[in-house]
């Protein structure tokens, strides 16, 4: 009885283990999203559309990041931009981003056609316990 009280009390501890990094870089990561929205909504002359977030590997290695997804509407240049957003992971026009991939098809619905340029500004940061949450491996 002794040894089966052992093995569930270990196999508990084990996986709140396990789920420790998910909850902690999630919980980063939704830190990390208001902090980039703030920094990206007090920007003059641009206006934010959308914003996705989520924990993942964004192609620069084998860790987990978080990452922030920024679709902004704007007159400015994209040399422009990126003197504004320095510490941005990637910025690209929207229309550019669509040939590469179909992930933000659901971004376009939100794209007025007003004239504005429309772009993506990218944001990502390693989380917290990056090698050991399982979504960047």
């Amino acid at each position: 009885m002794k040894k089966i009280i052992i093995g569930i009390s270990l196999a508990i501890i084990f996986v709140i283990c396990l789920c420790v990094p998910y909850w902690v870089d999630d919980f980063a990561c939704a830190k990390y999203h208001r902090e980039i929205e703030d920094i990206v909504s007090s920007a003059e002359e641009i206006k934010v559309i959308d914003i996705l977030s989520g924990c993942g590997n964004p192609a620069n290695g084998n860790h987990t990041s978080k990452i922030v997804v920024v679709l902004v509407e704007t007159k400015m240049s994209l040399t422009d931009l990126k003197n504004e957003f320095p510490k941005a992971f990637e910025i690209m026009p929207f229309d550019e981003l669509l040939q590469e991939t179909k992930t933000f098809n659901k971004f376009s619905k939100h794209i007025s056609g007003n004239g504005n340029e429309n772009y993506v500004i990218v944001y990502a940061e390693s989380a917290p316990f990056y090698y050991l949450d399982l979504r960047g491996h």
